[in-house]
């Protein structure tokens, strides 16, 4: 037969971890925004490395004189 005696602290201990979970789902949403955020910024200055990339490999293909082949070889 079960001990009654035992039920209350059983019943604070589910409370308790009840109001754990709370907290850490609640710390969990917070860091995966955070996550998101920063997923986000890495994001935005890949694309803007990218692109100055991009600008000064054109300005360098610009830089270089043109070819010009002639037949009046």
């Amino acid at each position: 037969m079960a001990d009654y005696n035992e039920t209350p602290d059983l019943s604070a201990q589910m409370i308790e971890n009840c109001e754990n979970i709370d907290m850490l789902e609640a710390e969990n949403v917070a860091i995966r925004i955070e996550n998101a955020k920063l997923l986000i910024r890495v994001d935005y200055w890949q694309q803007l490395d990218k692109h100055r990339r991009m600008r000064s490999d054109n300005s360098r293909q610009m830089d270089k004189p043109s070819r010009v082949h002639s037949d009046d070889s």
